[in-house]
């Protein structure tokens, strides 16, 4: 079941010198956290390989359509991916960033003992970040978050309502049962990067459908992937960033200050886990 919700901000106020098109430079940061400082949260295996994903086939989608973008990564595993990188400058220079590691309502744990962001202590899109994707339990949950405060000109962020998966596994497939196939939770990454960059797909699209097919009918897994994202007019026209497709996309921040109001949408698929 899809669901949305608008909720009404103050103004109202057009947005100018916005242009749309294919982004000729890429730069991506990825933190992901399998392991944490002397196990002060539990491990939560396939994250470095969740990011992986995302980087190669992103990478690999973008150059095989678009050979002349410029595309590059920052890096960050482990005892390397810590608070302080997050809320860095050096961050909000990556047009797209990646995490993927524990969270709670309005927070994502670092690699630190005790070690945390919030939606108070980061807003992103004050440089030049226009997508983020928070691979993490609960951020963004129905009823139990503000999402409005991580606003401060990124487009729209990908992230979860309910618990988020990972998983790997191997099943018996093909003719009569005689292969051996694995499924693995980070196929989602792959599958994102495909309907988005390869297919042209709207972002919610793209990401909705990578999370259902890859986690919940693979993994069996009931999930609820969320989008939140401000909207509002840019050059006169009506524009929400859950629509929003890597080919004819606004570079640059958007909804700084001006904007109509903060939207999100979901889907519930299957029977999700809150807590």
């Amino acid at each position: 079941m899809n669901k949305y919700i608008l909720l009404v901000s103050l103004c109202i106020c057009p947005i100018f010198a916005q242009i749309q098109e294919t982004p000729s430079t890429m730069k991506i940061a990825t933190f992901a956290i399998d392991s944490y400082e002397n196990t002060w949260l539990k491990d939560w295996p396939r994250g470095i390989a969740a990011a992986n994903s995302f980087y190669d086939n992103m990478q690999w989608q973008i150059l095989s359509k678009y050979p002349s973008t410029s595309i590059s990564r920052l890096k960050k595993e482990n005892n390397t991916a810590k608070k302080s990188t997050f809320l860095s400058n050096e961050t909000e220079n990556y047009n797209f960033i990646y995490y993927h590691g524990h969270g709670n309502n309005n927070k994502i744990f670092f690699w630190g003992e005790n070690e945390y962001v919030t939606n108070m202590t980061k807003s992103f899109g004050s440089g030049n970040t226009y997508w983020v994707m928070l691979v993490s339990c609960l951020v963004f949950q129905n009823g139990h978050s503000n999402q409005d405060p991580w606003f401060n000109g990124v487009h729209s962020i990908l992230g979860f309502s309910s618990l988020a998966w990972t998983f790997r596994y191997s099943n018996q497939c093909g003719f009569l049962w005689l292969n051996t196939c694995v499924e693995k939770s980070e196929e989602m990454e792959k599958e994102f990067a495909v309907r988005w960059i390869k297919n042209g797909e709207k972002i919610w699209d793209a990401y909705k459908m990578a999370v259902y097919h890859q986690i919940y009918e693979d993994g069996g897994i009931g999930v609820e992937p969320k989008i939140v994202y401000r909207y509002g007019y840019i050059n006169g026209t009506f524009f929400d960033p859950w629509e929003e497709k890597y080919a004819e996309a606004y570079l640059g921040p958007i909804f700084k200050t001006n904007y109509t109001g903060i939207g999100s949408r979901w889907s519930t698929m299957g029977s999700p886990t809150y807590q």
